[in-house]
């Protein structure tokens, strides 16, 4: 897989710019642009999507102390979380000031995104992905074009697009939890729909 320095010249390469051998010693303008927002414009792009590779399933332990009201138990979120998915049977619950406040009892089965830093645990698509992100990010401060920008926005959606795409085919399609208000209307459109015909 690529590693961060191969990421950072697809980047770079998206720019006009020259390679570099290292995209943390290189003290260029441009490589020092993309170094300055790596790790911010990595975790957005993270948190943009459950990507496979940096989904992570925990089992987290009721806190010491519980919120001052409104919740009966809180968690505290792991060291490398970025955003929940779910939470094991679909308890009500918040994400606030670093715990996952809920009633729900010990310990608390979460699926989540998390901070991925190893580039190689990085799929193909996701790294070209993060290269477009961060050329569009860079280019106004390396270019000055604004046209040059324009046209890595549209070149970064296609590619994130078909990432996402490729995926999203790798897990079954999810049932849609049952809704108790969805099931009440459609049982009342049926009804309406009954009474019509009947009448």
């Amino acid at each position: 897989m690529a590693s961060k320095t191969e990421i950072a010249n697809r980047a770079l390469s998206k720019l006009g710019q020259p390679r570099v051998s290292n995209i943390d010693t290189t003290d260029t303008k441009a490589a020092r642009t993309i170094r300055n927002m790596w790790d911010n414009v990595r975790d957005s792009l993270l948190q943009s999507f459950p990507w496979n590779f940096s989904v992570r399933r925990a089992q987290l332990a009721a806190d010491g102390s519980a919120p001052a009201w409104g919740w009966a138990k809180q968690y505290t979120l792991p060291s490398d979380f970025l955003s929940l998915i779910e939470i094991k049977n679909n308890p009500r619950y918040e994400v606030a000031d670093g715990f996952i406040m809920t009633d729900e009892g010990a310990p608390l089965y979460i699926k989540y995104v998390r901070r991925v830093v190893n580039t190689g645990l990085y799929d193909a698509m996701f790294a070209e992905a993060f290269a477009a992100q961060l050329a569009v990010e860079a280019c106004e401060e390396i270019t000055q074009s604004n046209t040059k920008k324009q046209i890595l926005i549209a070149e970064r959606d296609g590619i994130i697009k078909m990432a996402y795409q490729n995926d999203s085919i790798q897990n079954p399609v999810a049932e849609p939890l049952v809704d108790e208000w969805l099931t009440a209307r459609e049982a009342s459109f049926i009804d309406e729909a009954i009474d019509y015909n009947a009448g």
